[in-house]
């Protein structure tokens, strides 16, 4: 079986590498009260400052990413005097403070917009206010920010960049201001939503999926930590592009019946995943790399009554090799663990099954070419299917692949 190594950083290293040096050159340097220097740049025709970091030669120790210019603990100023003239701070600039170890930086009500990468890379940030007064926020802002815990977003801003909080893998708290517009974070959901879409673009460890989502976003889960299992709810119809990528404690998902398309990658790199709940009754076709290998290989799919043909001839739910009729019980846990199934010289033969226990053997493509019953706890069926070939064991509810030997 493929494995997939397709990643979504792609889309961030594409718009880092088209920042030009001149992002990063400053016109002016001032020292705070508290002794900390910070960089500007004159826009709107040197009528107002964006913060930006030191210079234009500085070295790139990543994509995107300068030697710092700023660390500790920084407070931007809503006004900067300079040469006798007041100007007014109205933005942080494109990588103002990428790579930056900052741990805590204020931002005056002045700011109305915060540029594509301006925080990217600030590991030691782990918290942030954003002021009443700012409007936009870039791509990738906010990008790779891991200790960022809480994130909360004023009624003020109407437009959030692709992947703002890209690889934010710590935040337990999303917070949408009620009067904002755009924007929300409907029945204390901790997630961040697109209000005209329904889109989820934004989850973390605590957030519980609202029913009047329809979609969840490319990348909305990506690398979140703490999450256990997942339940999506029947209003959703579209699961995004690696949307729950390399959520590497996530045990179980649950997705509805009215989900249509599911993403590449969607829940690649769930490593300990053990359970995939599917209610949908004809299911979308997936990509091979929806799912980790080790998935398809160790976690059981549970599928609605009467649909495993379904799933077993549409791409690439097959690639699972345990499929189970309807949804887990510690029951049927407890006495799957003693079945064993051998497969050998066209014949396949079940062990640790109750009396009477119907076994029926299918083709890869559908058809079913024998059957029997168990006695005395087993049961041996003649398939008439060639070695190497591979041969579907339904017992009961549950689905097993097999390759003939």
């Amino acid at each position: 079986m493929k494995s997939s190594n397709c990643f979504p950083y792609l889309f961030l290293s594409l718009l880092l590498s088209l920042l030009g040096a001149n992002a990063y050159a400053h016109d002016i340097a001032v020292e705070n009260a508290d002794g900390v220097t910070i960089y500007y740049n004159y826009i709107n025709d040197g009528a107002e400052l964006g913060v930006t970091n030191k210079d234009d030669d500085q070295t790139e120790i990543g994509i995107g990413v300068l030697t710092p210019s700023y660390s500790g603990t920084v407070n931007i100023p809503e006004t900067v005097t300079y040469m006798d003239k007041t100007i007014r701070v109205t933005s942080i600039g494109e990588s103002a403070f990428s790579g930056c170890s900052i741990t805590s930086v204020t931002i005056p009500n002045s700011v109305t917009s915060i540029g594509n990468f301006a925080f990217s890379h600030c590991t030691n940030l782990t918290s942030l206010s954003i002021p009443d007064g700012v409007t936009s926020i870039g791509d990738g802002s906010f990008s790779y920010c891991m200790g960022l815990t809480s994130l909360s977003i004023p009624n003020s801003v109407t437009s959030i960049g692709v992947d703002a909080f890209y690889l934010c893998t710590s935040l337990t708290s999303i917070i949408v201001d009620s009067d904002n517009t755009c924007y929300d974070s409907r029945d204390n959901c901790n997630a961040l939503i697109e209000t005209a879409t329904n889109t989820l673009l934004t989850g973390c460890q605590k957030t519980t999926i609202p029913n009047t989502v329809t979609s969840i976003g490319d990348r909305a889960f990506l690398g979140c930590k703490g999450l256990g299992s997942l339940t999506i709810p029947n209003s959703v119809t579209s699961i995004g592009e690696n949307a729950f990528v390399s959520c590497l404690e996530l045990t179980s998902v649950t997705i509805p019946n009215s989900v249509t398309s599911i993403g590449d990658n969607a829940f690649y790199q769930c490593e300990v995943l053990t359970s995939v709940i599917s209610q949908m009754e004809n299911p979308c076709a997936i990509n091979y790399s929806c799912f980790e290998y080790g998935a398809f290989e160790n976690a059981t799919l549970y599928v609605p009554q009467g649909t495993i043909s379904k799933y077993n001839s549409t791409d690439y739910w097959y690639y699972f090799d345990n499929i189970v009729e309807g949804e887990p019980t510690g029951i049927e846990k407890a006495s799957l663990s003693q079945m064993k199934i051998e497969a050998g010289d066209g014949f396949i033969n079940v062990s640790g099954i109750a009396d009477g226990q119907q076994i029926a053997i299918y083709q890869t493509d559908g058809r079913q070419v024998a059957t029997a019953s168990a006695h005395n706890g087993t049961a041996s069926v003649a398939t008439g299917i060639d070695k190497g070939s591979t041969a579907i064991v339904k017992i009961g509810n549950r689905a097993v692949k097999v390759v003939m030997q």
